[in-house]
């Protein structure tokens, strides 16, 4: 799989879903599912600890807000509804601040 591997952590209900994403040399757009679709969801890069990425259910697709404060607006995250019944929850996009090759990601979702 290009992206790597996927894991997720679910904790009781209610509570938020974490889990990261272990790149391999060629990252990808991921799917993450979660089960639901967010209304926050922030990923951050667990390897170098030098970047992350917000995103909340008033922005747009593709989207997020970097820890510097800069605006995402391709790349970013998206929010993807359950059509198959194996991807429910974002697709995370390839923007730096939340892919880069050979690094883990971390990240948080809230419903």
């Amino acid at each position: 799989m290009a992206a790597g591997v996927v894991t997720i952590r679910v904790g009781l209900p209610g509570s938020p879903v974490t889990g990261k994403i272990v790149h391999d040399g060629s990252p990808a757009a991921t799917n993450v599912n979660l089960g639901f679709t967010p209304s926050y969801f922030k990923i951050w890069n667990a390897s170098d600890l030098d970047t992350s990425l917000e995103w909340t259910q008033d922005m747009a697709a593709a989207s997020g807000v970097t820890d510097a404060g800069a605006a995402v607006t391709a790349n970013g995250i998206t929010v993807v509804a359950q059509t198959d019944g194996t991807n429910h929850g974002v697709l995370v996009g390839t923007d730096a601040s939340c892919q880069e090759a050979s690094k883990t990601f971390s990240f948080v979702a809230f419903r």
